[in-house]
């Protein structure tokens, strides 16, 4: 009974760092992350971090493999937020009069999260820097 509910416990602990996935796949597809706390993400993460080290200290394989798999979604996420959010700053313009500004974001395998205006290259839209300039 002791090791199916140490087995119930792994698999569902890991579930709930993978829920950190959906929630970054959210604000990605709304090219906002507003609507997300960065403070409960860095605690979240931070949390995980330090049950990490101690699943590390004491030698818990279970603790390490949530842990770890929770830190790095958690970073992911967290990660992703402040891109966002950085690029929803109010635009200031640069020297070349190039304003930045509200625009959505995609995933972008090989950078992270990467901006586009509302609209695709497919269908029109151009194509921005993480500046929010008109990328070549």
């Amino acid at each position: 009974m002791t090791q199916a509910l140490a087995v119930a416990a792994t698999v569902w602990g890991m579930l709930g760092p993978l829920s950190l996935l959906a929630q970054r796949q959210a604000i990605i597809r709304a090219g906002s992350s507003r609507g997300v706390s960065l403070v409960y993400l860095m605690t979240t993460s931070i949390g995980y971090m330090i049950w990490l080290l101690y699943g590390a200290h004491i030698q818990d394989f279970a603790l390490i493999i949530v842990d770890g798999i929770g830190l790095i979604t958690g970073g992911v996420t967290l990660y992703c937020a402040l891109r966002l959010r950085i690029s929803e700053a109010p635009a200031t313009g640069n020297a070349n009069g190039a304003r930045g500004g509200r625009h959505s974001r995609e995933l972008d395998n090989d950078r992270g999260c990467t901006c586009r205006s509302a609209g695709s290259a497919a269908d029109g839209g151009e194509r921005l820097s993480p500046n929010g300039t008109r990328a070549g």
